[in-house]
């Protein structure tokens, strides 16, 4: 019998496999984390670009597009609304707080925070109970706000209810 030299093979007189030194150079372009990493950056760069590219200009009426049936132009009319920072947009916004999409939700309750200065504590991701008290906050603050002085209100487009 044969013995072993450790390596698999018997008779020890066999080569040492042959182990590669260094990198191993890859044809084609660079490999590194940091080429991949500026790579990805460019890419997200790009589609950033063209989100913006072919993004809907802002609504010429905010006070319309509060009651579009698109979440995404809602949430744009509630950008342009805080633009304004007319205060005739308070009521629509606090209807928007119960607003069936997220997004739309989050921003009115920016949106109102940033025209009055005043806050509830609302969430946009608070459970419907919770979400609902907040409204009913913001609807009584903004009845007793009202009280002392004469802010408008944003009336809802003919045709179309709140």
């Amino acid at each position: 019998m044969r013995a072993s030299d450790g390596n698999g093979s018997a008779g020890g007189g066999g080569r040492e496999p042959r182990v590669p030194k260094g990198p191993r150079r890859v044809s084609g372009p660079s490999r590194t984390p940091r080429a991949l990493l500026g790579a990805l950056a460019g890419l997200a760069l790009c589609l950033l670009a063209a989100c913006a590219a072919d993004g809907p200009a802002p609504p010429a009426d905010p006070a319309l597009a509060l009651y579009d049936p698109n979440g995404a132009v809602r949430m744009r009319a509630v950008h342009a609304a805080v633009a304004r920072g007319d205060p005739a947009f308070v009521p629509r916004l606090v209807d928007l707080l119960d607003d069936p999409d997220g997004g739309v939700r989050l921003a009115a309750g920016r949106a109102l925070r940033e025209l009055t200065g005043h806050d509830t504590g609302y969430r946009a991701d608070l459970p419907d109970a919770q979400r609902r008290e907040h409204i009913a906050r913001w609807r009584a603050w903004y009845s007793s706000s009202r009280a002392g002085g004469s802010a408008g209100t944003a009336a809802p487009p003919e045709g179309r209810a709140p």
